[in-house]
């Protein structure tokens, strides 16, 4: 419980952060990323554990297939630390599908703690981009 609520403490403020000083680009992005979260959300069970692993691994694929676009599509490097990070947890996800019931489980939490990270450093990056180009204005 604590965890999670960390976790929607970090993402609130990662809001903040990608709202203030993102672009269109940024903003989207952060929307989106919060909808997969709130649809992850809903494919866990009663007990708050171990979520549907097919739902939770096709909206982890959508976004990262969303990363990658981002990756191909923009010149700011956000987008590559964020699905850097969480192209392991899809790793991680295919190899729970793969794994045994009692490796499965350890995998799938193994998935679930690199969203800290990813959403760290893309939270970072944006501050990077940011502070770049008001450099670059006032140069």
């Amino acid at each position: 419980m604590i965890a999670a609520l960390g976790f929607w403490a970090f993402l609130l403020s990662a809001m903040a952060v990608f709202v203030i000083v993102g672009g269109m680009t940024e903003r989207i992005f952060i929307l989106l990323l919060l909808a997969c979260t709130i649809g992850t959300m809903f494919s866990w069970d009663a007990k708050g554990e171990g979520g549907l692993p097919l739902i939770t691994f096709s909206i982890d694929l959508a976004l990262w297939f969303l990363g990658v676009f981002l990756v191909v599509s923009t010149d700011k490097f956000w987008p590559v630390w964020f699905t850097g990070f969480h192209t392991n947890a899809v790793a991680l996800q295919i190899a729970a599908f793969i794994a045994s019931q009692h490796y499965a489980m350890f995998l799938e939490y193994a998935a679930a703690a690199f969203a800290i990270p990813a959403l760290g450093v893309a939270t970072f990056g944006v501050l990077k981009d940011y502070r770049s180009v008001e450099n670059a204005r006032s140069s």
